[in-house]
């Protein structure tokens, strides 16, 4: 039996090899290589509302490296454990770089949110969560990992409680010292408090990482408001009609991709119907049942379209219109002439 005194000598030993549920040495690894791959020179930025239609599809915005992600009311859901999705577009130095999103967990027991930052593969990527640990459906531990989910890159320092449990919160992920400290900061709204976790030695791996940014999950738990060095994106992508049919109608769109297309569907009745291939968003869910036309527009550099038409009395309560985003895939809400 340890004595007292070397049971207090072996304490912070006992914390380093902390239980982790969700943490599987044995689990396959690999993925696709980021094409950014090494440091990035120019930062660049990008962000993500979620704020589309319900989909097993996240969006082309998205590369879903391994499990499997979903939108869910009007956020980012995962649907299967230890799930990764790659942020596209994006490709920055981690060292210079912050990453925020907003989580909250559906009210089941053993879940994550993380961060990723400086991904190259799914053995190289920084992996900054906040977890429930004890099944009480509340996050109270904060891991620093390295790969998706995988073993520390610092095994002295990597695990720490939050001061309180909570069901959701909002994180920024940013780093120190040229990048050797990884520094996580929850906003948490049970305590009022911003509680900082800091886990040094990353310089170390610096030459192994990418230059991708994404999301982790596990277990039912959703994801909001996504962004990458105070990207710059709508709060929503929005169709308003003023008008009535038997005469000009005006369409406007906003919150569109910057000067990329966008294409108004029409068509009757409500319902599913999804986007074959070859066509542009292929798997998209739109919530017209049955699509008869799209008009094509292109959106200005603000994310606005604005189109002015003469639309036939006949259409009044019985044609459907729609927005559909050709890069990103975010649908707006369908709206009843």
């Amino acid at each position: 039996m340890l004595s007292l005194a070397l049971a207090l000598a072996l304490a912070p030993l006992l914390q380093q090899s902390d239980f982790d549920p969700t943490y599987d040495p044995f689990a396959a690894t690999g993925g696709r290589i980021s094409t950014g791959g090494g440091q990035g020179v120019v930062a660049s930025s990008g962000c993500d509302h979620f704020n589309r239609s319900d989909n097993q599809d996240i969006g082309g915005l998205w590369i879903e490296e391994t499990g499997d992600m979903e939108i869910r009311s009007d956020m980012l859901h995962g649907r299967q454990n230890n799930s990764l999705s790659i942020f596209q577009g994006v490709n920055a130095d981690y060292r210079n770089s912050k990453v925020e999103a907003n989580f909250q967990t559906n009210g089941q027991k053993l879940w994550y949110v993380a961060l990723v930052a400086g991904y190259r593969d799914l053995d190289n990527c920084v992996h900054v969560k906040v977890q429930d640990s004890d099944y009480d459906t509340l996050v109270d531990k904060v891991y620093f990992r390295y790969g998706n989910n995988q073993a520390p890159w610092n095994a002295s320092n990597y695990v720490f409680d939050i001061d309180t449990p909570t069901a959701l919160g909002s994180l920024t992920l940013t780093f120190e010292n040229n990048g050797d400290v990884a520094r996580l900061a929850l906003d948490n709204p049970f305590s009022g408090q911003v509680e900082v976790f800091r886990c040094s030695g990353l310089s170390a791996k610096a030459s192994q990482l990418g230059t991708g940014f994404g999301i982790s999950t596990y277990g039912d738990c959703f994801v909001d408001d996504y962004d990458v060095n105070d990207g710059t994106c709508s709060e929503g992508f929005e169709l308003t009609v003023a008008g009535t049919p038997g005469s000009t109608m005006t369409f406007t769109i906003e919150g569109a991709t910057p000067n990329e297309q966008v294409a108004l569907v029409f068509g009757t009745g409500l319902g599913v119907f999804i986007v074959p291939g070859p066509y542009v968003c292929q798997g998209t869910q739109l919530g017209i049942a049955f699509p008869q036309d799209f008009v094509p527009l292109r959106a200005d550099a603000a994310g606005n379209v604005v189109l002015t038409r003469t639309v036939p009395p006949a259409a009044a309560g019985a044609v459907r219109v729609q927005a559909l985003d050709a890069l990103s895939c975010e649908v707006t809400d369908v709206f009843l002439l």
